[in-house]
């Protein structure tokens, strides 16, 4: 039970009647709403046109097996209830919590021999690919939509309902040719602590991200994931299991020519459920959350369109997922 309010008594209000329903209050969350007179993230209560609009997303990944995953997208389990005292209650504003710092003093750009083997694991990609294709574009990556939250809110920047337990990233935005080979690698986050889930797609500039590329390895009952976990080995056979699995490659192409490629659509239908040649795209990286702290890991001293290497900023926790784009159509 989550319980969304802005006000105190609501929240208890609410809070007693599931209790009284049987529900343990270990069970109840609660986020709250900025009380509307917070300098910092002022809200326009009520129902006129001038009042703001709240929405809650909610978001499902890494199921237990795919036909338990497919029956919660035909059937979402979620039920949505709007609560309205009978009698409207005197303003009492609930204190927000304070947001959890991102930093944790634990980068994984001091992990031994991880550094290294992520700049051999650059030179292997371009080795291999660079021999059938005429241009090699190296692009960098920024934080996106970072960093959000209270900061976005103040500034009434659309952050696309960016949350503080990610940490997104973006690659420089690229235009779209039928024969490009595009070869996202970095750090497997997962191995390093920095995160529990990530994942990579392929976004257009309406915002729509195809692939969906997992850190989460396939299981016996989900086969036919699509992860990269485990796909660096190829690149770096000399490696070590556990030191190749710290690391990532995965391409996204028009045509899949093996099991670590994901055939990019096209938008053929106008729903965007795809991407036509010429259209300007983009990679987006999303990293849920930092094992120690429950949140986004800490990108460093940064702002959006500050474009960095594999390091990222010098006070960088993570390393910043990269792309190279392989081309036989001049730039």
């Amino acid at each position: 039970m989550l319980i969304i309010a802005a006000n105190q008594d609501t929240y208890h209000k609410v809070a007693q009647a599931i209790q009284n329903a049987g529900i343990a209050t270990d069970r109840i969350m609660v986020l709250a709403i900025p009380n509307q007179t917070d300098p910092e993230a002022p809200i326009n209560f009520g129902l006129t046109l001038t009042a703001d609009s709240f929405n809650f997303l909610h978001r499902l990944s890494v199921g237990d097996s795919e036909s338990a995953q497919m029956e919660y997208v035909n059937d979402p389990t979620i039920e949505l209830l709007r609560v309205t005292p009978k009698t409207p209650l005197a303003v009492n504003p609930i204190t927000r919590p304070t947001s959890r710092p991102r930093r944790t003093g634990i980068r994984e750009q001091q992990i031994a021999d991880v550094p290294d083997h992520l700049a051999r694991l650059r030179t292997a990609i371009i080795d291999r690919f660079s021999r059938a294709y005429r241009y090699v574009k190296p692009l960098q990556t920024s934080t996106w939509m970072y960093p959000g939250g209270d900061v976005a809110i103040a500034e009434r920047e659309d952050v696309l309902g960016e949350t503080n337990d990610t940490l997104y990233l973006k690659s420089q935005d690229f235009v779209l040719n039928p024969d490009d080979l595009i070869v996202v690698f970095g750090v497997n986050h997962d191995q390093t602590g920095k995160s529990v889930y990530s994942n990579v797609s392929c976004y257009g500039t309406a915002e729509n991200g195809v692939g969906g590329i997992l850190s989460t390895p396939p299981t016996a009952s989900a086969p036919s994931r699509q992860s990269y976990f485990g796909t660096a080995a190829a690149y770096l056979p000399e490696l070590d299991a556990d030191q190749a699995n710290r690391l990532y490659v995965y391409k996204f192409a028009r045509q899949a020519d093996d099991d670590t490629t994901y055939a990019i659509p096209y938008n053929a239908d106008g729903r965007f459920y795809g991407h036509n040649d010429g259209d300007t795209v983009f990679m987006g990286f999303r990293i849920y959350v930092d094992v120690l702290t429950t949140v986004g890991a800490y990108p460093g001293t940064v702002r959006d369109s500050a474009y960095f290497s594999e390091a990222g900023p010098p006070d960088s926790e993570v390393f910043f997922d990269q792309v190279l784009i392989f081309s036989n159509t001049a730039p």
